[in-house]
């Protein structure tokens, strides 16, 4: 196997260099719509609620949304004992438990609560928490999705780090050109962790560049038996609007963690997929074909070839250069020759 190398290795590639681009992203008024429509679609999504690893965005109000929460950089796990013993007694000195608990990791550092503690037992501990900040205590905590669970994160506030990651992220902040809203793809975890939410994202990165190039999208495709391959079904398979078969995408739910395992068991879905569909074809002479897998936030392409599959590293796009480097991927394999 090989790396798209000739797609991937440009990475200081700015957007705004408009006469480097490939078409369509040197259209600047139609990228300009299609980088508002993607916006549109993570607005109506909600995507932009803080979820896991976490986006360390500063606290902020916009478009009237409450304002965002820092939350810890790093992570440790609670074990059931010790959460039972935090969660004994009534909610009065719940908070001091959690707080002796918080004070036994390194500054700085969050506290991830079993899973198995139920919706209740969840509701109690934020209750106590909330009422020990009242005493002066920061102790903070927030519901996030991991791996497709409803989690309890708690953490102590540290007013100078937090000071000094609002000051880096101001430094490191993208330029004008850069649109913020992408960061906002790592939201997709929050929303509970859903396909739906995932294919909503696809949709509205990949299909308008279809559109502008003239490619031909059709959803829940059956790819039937060929030479031994399984039958699959693919989410979509894209083609020319003369019909020559250009690839398949494959979509997934996005998780903040164990992301990993579930876009490797796609790749090999995806390679699945676009092997039954070669073969189909019946030429020698058959043209590369194009599969994408993502879960809206992370995209990993590859290229079936006659002799050898070639595969891009798992891009994330709510990372503004990765963003770019996947569009020019896609405009360069998607277009006609």
């Amino acid at each position: 196997m090989e790396k798209l190398e000739e797609y991937l290795a440009d990475t200081s590639l700015e957007p705004e260099q408009a006469g480097h681009m490939p078409a369509p992203l040197d259209d600047g008024p139609w990228l300009a719509s299609y980088l508002n429509g993607l916006e549109e679609v993570l607005d109506a999504l909600g995507s932009d609620r803080i979820v896991e690893e976490l986006m360390t965005r500063p606290p902020e109000k916009r478009r009237g949304r409450p304002a965002k929460v820092l939350l810890p950089e790093s992570m440790h796990e609670l074990s059931e004992d010790a959460a039972k013993e935090v969660l004994s007694g009534g909610v009065e000195g719940m908070g001091q438990r959690l707080e002796d608990q918080l004070r036994r990791i390194p500054e700085g550092a969050g506290l991830l609560l079993p899973a198995s503690m139920d919706n209740k037992g969840r509701q109690r501990l934020h209750i106590a928490a909330s009422e020990h900040r009242t005493r002066g205590v920061p102790v903070r905590t927030e519901g996030i999705t991991d791996a497709g669970q409803r989690r309890l994160l708690a953490w102590l506030e540290v007013p100078a780090a937090e000071t000094a990651r609002e000051e880096a992220h101001e430094q490191t902040k993208p330029r004008e050109e850069a649109p913020d809203h992408l960061k906002r793809l790592a939201g997709l975890s929050e929303v509970g962790g859903r396909e739906a939410a995932s294919r909503a994202a696809i949709n509205a990165l990949l299909l308008p560049l279809c559109s502008k190039l003239k490619v031909v999208a059709s959803l829940e495709e059956n790819c039937r038996e060929e030479h031994g391959l399984p039958k699959n079904v693919c989410d979509y398979v894209l083609r020319t609007s003369q019909g020559k078969l250009l690839g398949v995408v494959e979509a997934k739910r996005c998780y903040a963690r164990g992301w990993e395992m579930t876009l490797a068991k796609a790749s090999v879905q995806c390679f699945l997929q676009l092997a039954s569909l070669q073969a189909s074809q019946g030429s020698k002479e058959s043209s590369p074909l194009l599969g994408v897998v993502s879960d809206g936030r992370r995209w990993l392409c590859v290229e079936l070839r006659k002799s050898h599959l070639a595969v891009t590293p798992v891009l994330d796009a709510s990372q503004e250069a990765n963003f770019w480097r996947l569009l020019r991927c896609l405009s360069k394999r998607l277009a006609s020759d």
